[in-house]
């Protein structure tokens, strides 16, 4: 197994989460904002006993006014990638409409309407929807409209994420064959405290060999982009134990 990303935050700094910091746990950023909203601290039940603690405020919508984001780019580029991460939202958390959450990208990482053409690039984050439904939110050449596409976790019925609770995302991502016989061989894979709740195959990720995963993509505010999607009041969620790796992390 190749791990190319592991950080948790258990011997970390208590308190304000700077640049210097992201690079030193994450590596090489494509660009970061929202750092203001960051922070370590001390989190009873997180995997590490410390966590990276992201504010949302109120009324805040999209990245530029709440949560935060940076983009890490891995050492190496695959076409096959797990990613997962330990995460807990705080007690009473209201998840309004939805918001994003971290997960694997390649090329240009197309987000906010901008529609892969298969030689552009793609993303696979996750996101919370409305009662706290867990999603991978992708965007790739096929999807429906200009915004990603959700493909939900389900067990049995829709899973979702529990205010007060850690719980265990992982997500896997493999990227199809351009130009091959059965091009459209992308698959999908989502996982909840080790669990399997999502597997979708058939997916078409790309046209263009050159285009792999090559990022990882810490991202997530409340939105969407209109002013429905704002929290009512001040929210928190806190995230421990990243880890990319080519292999599935057991836990």
């Amino acid at each position: 197994m190749t791990t190319l990303l592991k950080v948790n935050f258990g011997s970390a700094p208590l308190g304000a989460y700077s640049r210097e910091q992201v690079e030193r746990d994450f590596g090489t950023i494509e660009f970061c904002e929202g750092l203001n909203r960051v922070s370590v601290v001390d989190a009873p039940g997180a995997p590490s006993g410390r966590a990276l603690a992201v504010a949302y405020p109120s009324g805040g919508v999209g990245p530029r006014v709440g949560g935060a984001q940076w983009r890490v780019r891995l050492p190496s580029s695959h076409q096959g990638l797990y990613a997962s991460y330990a995460l807990c939202f705080a007690p009473g958390f209201d998840f309004v409409k939805g918001g994003k959450l971290p997960g694997l990208v390649g090329g240009k990482a197309n987000t906010g309407g901008y529609r892969p053409n298969g030689r552009d690039g793609f993303s696979a984050r996750m996101m919370w929807r409305a009662g706290g439904r867990m999603v991978q939110y992708v965007y790739h050449p096929d999807q429906p409209s200009i915004w990603g596409e959700d493909f939900a976790y389900v067990c049995k019925s829709p899973l979702l994420f529990a205010p007060g609770r850690w719980q265990r995302v992982q997500h896997y991502v493999r990227l199809n064959s351009p130009g091959q016989p059965g091009a459209y061989n992308g698959v999908l894979k989502g996982w909840c405290d080790g669990e399997l709740a999502l597997e979708r195959a058939g997916l078409r990720f790309r046209d263009s060999a050159a285009i792999l995963i090559d990022q990882f993509f810490f991202s997530t505010f409340f939105g969407g982009n209109e002013a429905d999607w704002a929290p009512v009041k001040n929210e928190s969620v806190w995230f421990d134990e990243f880890c990319v790796s080519t292999e599935p992390i057991l836990f």
